[in-house]
């Protein structure tokens, strides 16, 4: 147990300090004028391309990834529009597609 908390706090510094690069290489190119200062920073972008893979995963039936998503549930009722149409697994912050299936869900 003991092994397992250190390997999750190790991680989750790593992490930290991969974002901390990456805001600081952003910084540096809006500095530098690569980039214009209006430029979103690392997490909107990040959360900017997840919406978009997201999006072409729903849209395309034969996507690569479609495989990875859970069965489609089907509906009879004609209520308010919903994100998606995907039974929900379990909850899961850790990987891509639950994330993104319980993204915006309420």
């Amino acid at each position: 147990m003991k092994k397992k908390q250190t390997d999750r706090q190790s991680k989750l510094i790593r992490i930290t300090n991969d974002r901390a690069r990456i805001d600081q290489l952003l910084r540096k190119l809006k500095r530098f004028g690569f980039l214009p200062e209006a430029a979103p920073d690392a997490e909107t972008l990040a959360r900017e391309a997840d919406d978009r893979l997201f999006k072409s995963i729903l849209l395309d039936p034969n996507h690569v990834l479609r495989k990875h998503f859970p069965e489609t549930r089907p509906t009879n009722y004609n209520l308010r529009p919903r994100a998606h149409e995907f039974k929900l697994p379990l909850k899961d912050d850790r990987n891509f597609v639950p994330r993104l299936l319980f993204k915006d869900m309420y």
